[in-house]
Formats: C-alpha cells, structure tokens, sequence
C-alpha cells in the first residue's frame, strides 16, 4: 500500500531529556582529567492526517503491478522512543594548537528502544501499516571527541563551545543490531 499525505500534514513530537555530565568543563589547572557524559531522551511523536492510499498488486519479485484499489482517507502515526548513550574517558588540553581545545577519546555504550503503530484510517476500517512494532538495539565502541571553547574575554571564561566527536559502534543485541553498528558523527554549537 502507498501513500500521498494531504498538503497541510503535520504531527506532534513531545519529550523529555536528562543529561550528567562530569569532567565537560575546560580546565587550565590541569593537563589531563577523567571524563563522564551521559544522556537520555524519552519521545512520544502522534501524527494523524489526511491521505490517499493506492494498492496494488505485487508480484514474486517485490514489483508492482495493477492497481487494486483507490481511496481516501486519514493515516495515524504513534510512535514511542527512548535513546541512551555514555561516554567514559579522558579529557586532554592541547596547548600546544590552542589553551582552548580538548580531545576526548572515550569509549561510548548506547542503547535504543522504540515502539511505533502505524495505521490506515479507511471508510472500511483500519488497516495496520506496521510490521514489527517493537525495536530495540544495544551498541559499544571507541570515540574521538574534539572541542574548541570559545566567548571569552577578560572578565569571563570561555562560555561557548563547538564541539565534533565521531565513534565507531559494535552491535551487541537487540533486534535491530543494524541500528547499533557503524560510524556515528556529532557536530554540536553549545552558546
């Protein structure tokens, strides 16, 4: 089944977000210190808009064919989510480049969780458009934090940052370990 979304489509995100951080901060008393982040987000995302579905017949090979049905209708999204990451290491100033830049290597566990019901609202009912409504993916690995603190003056410290960090994730469960493995890149402007 596909479908067109009506022209005023929108949807909802709600969520919240908790955050720990130790050791972030710049030092100049130090040349090297242990370093601890951790972050969560929880997400509720509803959508409920108008639509117009076609079905068509599908051969062995996954390739449409004729069209078995048109209509009109309204497609309902709900979707639930929960991300984790923690990144364990050890900051080092690099006076030598600048007083204001820190490398972070670190080793990062993340994990995801999500649970999503997606359906068709049809003058005949409804028709779910989910497969597999509960995913869930637990990843490790090393990452390279890299962070330049900036907005400083004479009477403050620096109170801004650009921060990039790239890391490299091993699945390790979950059904959907697809999720967990590969390269992640952040790029992050703190003001």
């Amino acid at each position: 089944m596909r479908y067109k979304l009506g022209k005023s489509a929108g949807s909802w995100l709600h969520y919240i977000t908790y955050g720990f951080y130790r050791g972030t901060e710049l030092r100049q008393d130090e040349s090297s210190w242990w370093t601890t982040s951790l972050y969560s987000q929880l997400g509720f995302l509803y959508e409920d808009n108008s639509a117009s579905y076609t079905l068509r017949e599908v051969d062995a090979r996954g390739k449409p064919n004729e069209i078995l049905a048109e209509g009109r209708g309204r497609l309902r999204r709900e979707q639930v989510f929960l991300s984790n990451e923690l990144r364990l290491g050890r900051s080092f100033r690099l006076p030598a480049a600048s007083p204001n830049l820190v490398v972070f290597p670190h080793v990062v566990g993340a994990a995801d969780w999500s649970w999503q019901k997606d359906r068709a609202v049809l003058p005949g009912g409804d028709v779910s458009l989910t497969r597999d409504p509960h995913t869930w993916s637990l990843g490790a690995g090393p990452g390279v934090a890299l962070r330049y603190w900036l907005r400083e003056d004479h009477y403050n410290t620096p109170r801004s940052y650009l921060d990039a960090s790239v890391q490299y994730r091993f699945p390790i469960g979950g059904g959907n370990t697809e999720q967990a493995k590969g390269l992640f890149m952040n790029l992050t402007l703190s003001y």
